[in-house]
């Protein structure tokens, strides 16, 4: 929930207000051509059932196929959804799944 990050009241739901924050640099080209990086931003209805590595390899692997991060998404919150609903009891619901994402290539 990105409307708690910050928020230290949150913490009696279990969320906590401190964000995940990494720095990453990025090399400017891969085997001789720009690089070409995508950037997700997903509900915990995703990562709850879906490590970063998964998710990303996903969306990438949708990418290469189909140019549209439409169908990127689309496919990252159909497969959380399956997820969801794979193996759990009846009660339990499918989590809130949803994803944005950037793509973009970096210059040299």
């Amino acid at each position: 929930m990105t409307r708690a990050l910050g928020d230290s009241v949150m913490t009696r739901a279990n969320v906590i207000p401190t964000p995940e924050i990494s720095h990453v640099h990025i090399r400017g080209e891969m085997g001789g051509r720009p690089a070409s990086c995508i950037l997700l931003v997903a509900s915990d209805g995703i990562f709850d059932v879906m490590s970063n590595d998964e998710a990303i390899d996903l969306a990438h692997k949708t990418l290469s196929s189909s140019s549209s991060l439409t169908e990127a998404c689309s496919v990252l919150v159909q497969e959380a959804r399956r997820k969801w609903r794979g193996g759990l009891p009846m009660e339990v619901r499918i989590d809130d799944t949803t994803v944005a994402a950037m793509s973009f290539r970096l210059k040299n």
